[in-house]
């Protein structure tokens, strides 16, 4: 009993942090796929906006 109080917690701490592990190595990555994400699109809807303006006038 005793060693299987001992046994359960370091399993327990070992699977959890089998679990965290790909959470830690993906919270960065996903920040980053977000910020580029968000730059690309404010990007091309500055450059949609843009091409609109210029045409309003080009028409004119």
């Amino acid at each position: 009993l005793w060693l299987a109080a001992w046994i359960l917690p370091a399993v327990t701490k070992t699977v959890t942090g089998a679990a965290v592990l790909p959470y830690i190595i993906l919270m960065p990555v996903m920040v980053v796929y977000g910020l580029v994400a968000a730059v690309l699109y404010t990007g091309a809807l500055a450059i949609v906006l843009l091409v609109r303006h210029f045409r309003k006038r080009a028409s004119r």
